[in-house]
């Protein structure tokens, strides 16, 4: 059947009939198009093949299949109030809504509830790898950890450090983080799983002493691990830290004088970050979730996407549940596209004072570079471009049939494969979701 990557940002292929062959491992054989001599020749074998032995999955009409949706941002224990509790600027939030829900994962079950529901929610939705923050609590880390691979999602799970501005009952110490992370890093690493991995995670600067990030940049560089915090995140966070850091520089600068601004790094929101900071983290290789609808809640601003991929920084797309209110990342990519939209009108009104650098109208990201954020560069942003985000020999199939039969969607005999594309990308839900594979396993 029909199969689409976005490879490039801006850009769409759409092969119409295409083969994909996945050995047992989950890996792809063979992806080309049906008319291909490779293709015909896995055909031909199949015919000889005895039935049964051999899972073959046929199309139908109105059905598309594309690399599985990465999301590089999403907070696990805020997912049972996603859809509420947005009515504060964000410390406020924090302290109102968000510490409370976290500190409530210290009972397992109450935390085994909450993650079953929001690994289920997000694989059931498209999200065949998801970066997630925890909380404090390494028990409960462990137990994310352990749904996440029984669930065959590909996750990538930090548990979350911060030892000051923290409220009582939700705090930890210096040591206690720095322990706490390392016991997470090696239980995660003793699972010898290919799909679950551990993430250094402090929360954000202002709520992470010098120390301890300090100690977290040591930890990664030690046990050669990811990095996941927030960046340049909303005026208040910026301001918040100008105060507490006098003359110490942006969020950029201070993660990078830590060791935490590195190739396997990715920084959530990323709206008020400057030139300069954009030009530093693309020459150490980090990337940047974009979470457009919770950036439009909280940042007071939105970012300028195609600004952050011409100054070469990877960028992905985040649903930031429970800061955004949809754990689907197709809602992800349509608030990606308002953004840009957004963007464009301030830029024409002069509100970010570059009116010569704007892009022309009609010029800006459409539903192809959504999809490209929300598969290859989620992928590029984690360092996994060469293992998945597109379907091609050699990759992991993580793989989401799309079906307009789901319903909300339409279909015409004047509509192509393409247009059949672009439909499910701008109205389709999660109910659009027909199938989802993570390493060749059905979900």
């Amino acid at each position: 059947g029909p199969v689409a990557n976005a490879a490039v940002f801006g850009e769409v292929e759409v092969e119409e009939e295409a083969v994909v062959a996945i050995r047992g491992d989950g890996k792809i054989v063979l992806a080309a198009p049906r008319s291909s001599r490779e293709a015909q020749e896995l055909l031909a074998w199949l015919l000889q093949q005895q039935e049964g032995s051999v899972e073959v999955v046929v199309l139908e009409r109105g059905q598309i299949l594309i690399p599985g949706m990465i999301d590089t941002h999403i907070h696990a224990p805020q997912y049972s109030y996603t859809g509420t509790a947005t009515d504060l600027a964000l410390m406020e939030w924090l302290n109102e809504y968000t510490f409370p829900a976290e500190r409530r994962m210290e009972d397992l079950q109450e935390a085994r509830e909450v993650y079953t529901a929001v690994v289920d929610r997000t694989l059931r939705g498209g999200t065949t790898c998801a970066m997630y923050f925890a909380t404090i609590h390494v028990p409960a880390s462990k137990l994310l950890a352990n749904i996440a691979l029984d669930r065959g999602q590909r996750a990538y799970i930090g548990k979350v450090c911060m030892d000051r501005m923290a409220p009582e009952g939700y705090s930890e110490t210096t040591e206690d983080a720095l322990t706490g992370t390392e016991h997470f890093i090696r239980y995660v690493r003793g699972l010898h799983s290919d799909l679950v991995h551990p993430v250094v995670t402090p929360r954000f600067i202002p709520s992470c002493s010098p120390a301890l990030l300090s100690g977290l940049g040591r930890l990664a560089r030690e046990y050669d691990c990811h990095i996941q915090s927030h960046i340049s995140e909303s005026e208040d966070e910026v301001a918040l830290v100008e105060a507490m850091h006098p003359a110490e520089g942006t969020d950029a600068e201070i993660f990078d004088r830590h060791a935490l601004l590195t190739d396997k790094a990715v920084f959530a929101h990323g709206v008020h970050l400057s030139d300069s900071d954009c030009a530093l983290m693309a020459a150490r290789g980090s990337g940047v979730s974009h979470c457009p609808h919770s950036n439009f809640t909280f940042a007071g601003g939105t970012l300028r996407t195609a600004r952050l991929v011409r100054s070469g920084v990877n960028t992905g797309l985040g649903s930031d549940v429970a800061g955004g209110c949809s754990a689907c990342l197709l809602d992800a990519q349509r608030y990606a596209v308002v953004a840009d939209k957004v963007v464009a009108q301030q830029e024409r009104a002069g509100v970010h004072g570059e009116r010569g650098e704007r892009a022309p109208r009609g010029q800006g990201l459409d539903w192809k570079h959504a999809l490209h954020l929300a598969t290859m560069g989620g992928a590029t942003a984690l360092g996994l471009q060469h293992r998945i985000g597109t379907i091609e020999s050699g990759k992991a199939f993580d793989a989401v049939v799309l079906d307009a039969g789901g319903g909300s969607i339409d279909l015409f005999r004047s509509d192509t494969t393409r247009s059949l594309l672009e439909k499910l990308c701008n109205l389709g839900t999660e109910h659009n979701v027909a199938a989802v594979w993570v390493q060749g396993r059905r979900g």
